[in-house]
């Protein structure tokens, strides 16, 4: 199927409008975002970057839609972050539903579905992507043949100090008491002070070294082994500049590691890496996306080993990783990882009529991240 822009309206519900979202708006959505306390003056902050800067953007496609009054006044907004995908050996330009938000108080009038219907009339690539963060979200895809991709409601986490362990172990628990994180914290300090937690150990083979993201080495690996993920981001030196090089603070890191493979021939692969702080207590190194041969179940060992060991040195308190293929995740377990199941599926796919349905929502299928959809951030 053709790409095709159906135009969003405008559409008028109740005397507000939906209308397609320009640059211009930015300042309105983050305003909207900071009087109902969901952070809209680090959204401006980072919104050239994420939508106007990123290579996938075209001028001529919309990055959302707005709800707006006859004033001129936004109250609502869903944004559509352009992602370049490879889907079964054809690059595609997704528009990933990445942000969606109506003013609590007009709630109930059904633009919020107004807003989702303009974003799947776009028709961007053959498939709708979205980053669900909540139950009503996901239930708004599901109502509409939407289903979660890739099984990334699941969180892995492996503590490197013992304060972390009831964190990794619980999920985020914010509703546990801060005494009771103090206590934590304050005791797991003690332990750390008295026992060292043992980590995976490398092959005396494994190498592995920081590298630049634009980095010759790393366009070799994608040419060499994007076609054995039926679908991924397009992981070229562009979207590795914009998306690692470019990325706001904090700064993430790629390490390029080197090994023998199952058959003995010397692997390359790659993973990257971030850390953050969450709160006041915990320090996490977020493992932001790995990528190597698909079938060579020794060498992803050792990468996502080399990753365990780069993380501890990083001083975090845990390594954490949302995401990847399957034939990845099944060493998760054997490293020492907690897994912890979300509440609801953060990233959903809707197929547009392009692909064989099967085959998407095979788990197998996909090699995605949170960073795909920005929703490590």
């Amino acid at each position: 199927m053709t790409d095709t822009l159906v135009s969003a309206g405008p559409k008028e519900r109740g005397g507000f409008r939906i209308e397609t979202a320009t640059p211009g708006d930015a300042e309105a959505i983050a305003k909207l975002k900071d009087a109902h306390g969901r952070e809209g003056s680090v959204w401006l902050k980072r919104f050239r970057w994420q939508f106007l800067d990123n290579p996938a953007y075209d001028a001529d496609r919309p990055i959302g839609w707005v709800v707006r009054t006859s004033e001129g006044e936004v109250l609502g907004h869903e944004m559509a972050m352009p992602q370049r995908f490879r889907l079964f050996g054809t690059e595609k330009t997704i528009a990933i539903s990445s942000d969606t938000f109506v003013d609590p108080q007009l709630r109930g009038m059904g633009l919020g579905k107004d807003l989702f219907d303009a974003y799947f009339k776009a028709r961007r690539g053959g498939v709708a992507l979205g980053t669900s963060s909540n139950d009503a979200t996901q239930h708004l895809w599901e109502k509409v043949g939407g289903f979660p991709i890739g099984n990334l409601n699941v969180i892995y986490r492996l503590p490197f100090r013992s304060h972390a362990v009831a964190v990794a172990e619980g999920g985020d628990s914010k509703s546990r008491s801060s005494l009771f994180k103090s206590a934590n914290y304050v005791m797991g300090r003690i332990l750390d002070a008295v026992a060292r937690r043992e980590l995976p150990t490398l092959a005396k083979s494994t190498r592995c070294a920081s590298v630049e993201p634009e980095a010759e080495v790393l366009d070799e690996l994608w040419i060499r082994y994007g076609n054995d993920y039926p679908v991924t981001a397009v992981r070229d030196r562009t979207y590795r500049s914009w998306r690692y090089s470019q990325a706001p603070p904090p700064t993430p890191q790629v390490y390029l590691v080197e090994g023998r493979g199952d058959s003995g021939d010397d692997v390359r692969g790659w993973f990257v890496i971030r850390v953050v702080r969450r709160g006041r207590l915990t320090v996490v190194c977020e493992l932001l996306d790995v990528f190597g041969p698909l079938r060579d179940r020794e060498f992803q060992r050792q990468v996502l080993i080399s990753a365990v060991q780069v993380g501890a040195e990083s001083g975090a308190d845990m390594l954490e990783v949302q995401g990847m293929h399957p034939g990845w995740r099944a060493h998760m377990a054997g490293l020492g990882f907690l897994s912890v199941k979300l509440a609801s599926d953060p990233f959903m796919c809707r197929n547009l009529g392009s692909f064989d349905e099967d085959a998407l929502r095979l788990p197998t299928s996909w090699h995605v991240c949170a960073a795909d959809g920005d929703a490590a951030v």
